[in-house]
């Protein structure tokens, strides 16, 4: 799961940035199959090479935009307004996170309310007592191939019900997800994939959380998409700790400096900061320059590093506060 600040996630960062350079050394920056503009990640076949798409599921009806979103007609649960549609859904709601607390939204990473869309429309089985309890009710989770869902993979369910082992929910993409699989929930139950199929939809939204994650539908997500496209691909490190750490600069501008300046979109739908950046590291990756392309990231992840340390002293500094005020207010009693 994904936090703002503690040792889990300087642990994170420091083992990301070494096997990114140990990575960018040995020469395997580019990552286990090319599939068009897209990198796919490793076991999942590139079925689609003239749109760049991983998974198996797609066909060429997802030729087009590629964005990591949600449909409008999923539905997040917000502070004092109860289960709210992505299209309703603002900059500065607070939505319910995987710890089980309100976050802020403090932008989109894309939000778009016109143009068609192709989704994976996941349908679950919520079981209301055990990983082998009796499915009570369905859910549906549409969500975009390369958008992150927290889940437990069948195999793994298996050995879990042999040896009573912890399921170890973790980050998969959703071209990845199988029948079989198990999502998390937040009641920590799960619930079971039984089909999934794509769908098209008018529209597409992408709420970044402070905390980087979203109950969606039901459903644990993450605020963060597959890294394929850009090379990256970490063993041994979430990749939702790498874009959680790689966003603290825009989140330190959203939640710090300005959040009317992270709510100007580009034509996509893409906040402005956040589409200069892809195009910079996008042309770095076509230049064919591994050791240009590690040496930008590894400095982009050096100035990200500065702003998550100065989110950590803002987050410690706010927290202070409100203990340092009644000590003055005693004081001056």
């Amino acid at each position: 799961m994904t936090t703002t600040c503690g040792n889990n996630r300087l642990h994170s960062l420091l083992l990301g940035m070494a096997l990114l350079l140990l990575q960018c050394a040995r020469n395997v920056c580019h990552a286990q199959e090319v599939c068009g503009i897209n990198i796919c990640a490793a076991g999942t076949p590139c079925c689609n090479p003239s749109c760049g798409i991983c998974g198996e599921y797609c066909t060429q009806q997802f030729c087009g935009p590629m964005y990591s979103c949600f449909s409008s007609l999923s539905t997040v649960d917000v502070l004092n307004q109860g289960q709210t549609s992505m299209a309703e859904l603002q900059v500065g709601d607070r939505v319910l996170t995987s710890t089980g607390k309100y976050k802020s939204v403090y932008a989109f990473g894309h939000h778009d309310t016109t143009t068609p869309t192709t989704f994976l429309k996941i349908k679950t089985s919520l079981s209301d007592e055990s990983l082998a309890g009796n499915a009570t009710t369905s859910n549906d989770l549409e969500i975009s191939p390369r958008h992150y869902v927290y889940a437990s993979k069948r195999d793994r369910i298996r050995a879990t019900i042999e040896s009573s082992a912890s399921l170890g929910y973790r980050p998969f993409a959703a071209e990845e997800i199988r029948v079989g699989d198990l999502l998390e929930t937040p009641n920590g139950k799960g619930a079971r994939v039984v089909h999934i199929e794509p769908v098209q939809r008018r529209g597409m939204f992408a709420p970044f959380s402070t905390d980087g994650t979203v109950v969606v539908d039901g459903i644990i997500a993450s605020s963060y998409v597959s890294l394929g496209e850009l090379g990256i691909n970490l063993p041994f490190v979430e990749a939702t700790s790498i874009s959680h750490l790689a966003l603290a600069p825009f989140r330190l501008l959203c939640t710090k400096v300005s959040s009317s300046a992270c709510e100007y979109y580009n034509d996509d739908g893409i906040p402005h900061a956040l589409s200069l950046l892809l195009k910079f590291f996008r042309g770095i990756l076509n230049t064919g320059s591994q050791w240009l392309y590690g040496l930008a990231a590894l400095s982009y992840l050096g100035l990200a590093t500065l702003a998550w340390l100065a989110e950590c002293l803002l987050s410690f500094t706010g927290l202070l506060v409100v203990p340092l005020a009644l000590v003055a207010v005693s004081g001056a009693s």
